[in-house]
């Protein structure tokens, strides 16, 4: 497999060492099948390349996979890591030449060492993306957008994607104030007593069902209008 990048090793220089590994283990021309992404960036992950894909639907058990270079096949280590599990499921053999000429895959210490180290990385990555969703997230309500998910009661989504913005509901901003209302007329009311009072004046949650005592009390939490 091969994925070309400036200034890195060439895709000429990739398939070299790739055929020289094939010769040297004595597999013969017409079973060796080079795959070539030439002028797809290496950070999409292989499965979602167009030779990748290929590879991924070609490959059998007992077939042996050759990379020049770790970063010349996988986008990041939580791409390898998924690759890495996949191929062993499957009895899938995978030389990193700049690893050594050993499949990282087999059931050697250095195969469990790899795949540790991966799996350390991959999680490393997982948080990282965690975080800048969060960050995404957080910039985009500051920025009043909507972040995602069904909009709180009392507010309605508008726009799609990057453009969505929360926007008050007037209908439910009114049932939220009437609810708000009765609290204040007896502060001790029960939360149950104040769902079934909603309930007979004939207003339904947004799924047409009566209201529960909880999307009551979440009513009376909300402190604000965004």
């Amino acid at each position: 497999m091969e994925q070309a990048a400036e200034g890195t090793t060439t895709m000429q220089e990739q398939e070299r060492v790739i055929r020289g590994f094939a010769m040297a283990r004595g597999v013969a021309a017409f079973d060796l099948q080079i795959y070539t992404d030439a002028g797809i960036s290496a950070s999409m992950p292989l499965a979602l390349r167009p030779a990748g894909y290929e590879l991924m639907q070609a490959v059998r058990p007992g077939d042996t996979v050759v990379a020049s270079k770790l970063d010349r096949i996988f986008r990041n280590a939580l791409d390898a890591l998924n690759v890495y599990t996949d191929f062993k499921k499957r009895g899938i053999h995978l030389v990193l030449f700049d690893l050594g000429t050993t499949p990282i895959t087999d059931d050697s210490g250095m195969s469990k060492l790899i795949f540790q180290v991966m799996s350390a990385f991959a999680d490393h990555e997982r948080e990282r993306i965690r975080e800048r969703m969060l960050e995404g997230k957080r910039a985009k309500k500051d920025r009043g957008g909507h972040v995602g998910g069904l909009a709180r009661y009392g507010f309605k989504t508008v726009g799609v994607g990057r453009q969505a913005k929360p926007e008050v509901n007037p209908e439910e901003q009114a049932i939220i104030a009437k609810v708000k209302e009765w609290r204040g007329e007896n502060p001790q009311a029960p939360i149950n007593a104040l769902a079934r009072r909603l309930n007979e004046a004939g207003h339904r949650a947004r799924s047409g069902k009566p209201f529960q005592a909880i999307q009551v009390q979440r009513m009376l939490d909300a402190q604000t209008l965004q």
